[in-house]
């Protein structure tokens, strides 16, 4: 698995770490962030596992789970996929 990390301007560290063909085959997403509700973010792992890795795609799928994302973003995070999968 290969892994990045973006580091949020006054927010928080956000860690990817991904296995990645033409679609994401296994994601594991961590840092010192906070949401809101903390099950949310295995949704959002789900959510993603299956799927291409495009910016718009990735932001439109995280956007789509229910939770209050706390010292970043939806852009953030996809950021930090696309960092994985554009150094592999």
């Amino acid at each position: 698995m290969e892994k990045a990390s973006k580091k949020v301007e006054n927010g928080k560290l956000v860690k990817a770490e991904l296995s990645y063909s033409d679609k994401i085959d296994d994601i594991k997403i961590h840092g010192d962030f906070f949401i809101e509700p903390p099950e949310a973010l295995e949704e959002i792992m789900e959510k993603l596992t299956g799927l291409k890795a495009e910016r718009e795609i990735l932001i439109e799928n995280i956007e789509s789970v229910d939770a209050e994302l706390i010292g970043f973003s939806a852009e953030d995070l996809a950021d930090v996929i696309m960092e994985v999968v554009n150094n592999d």
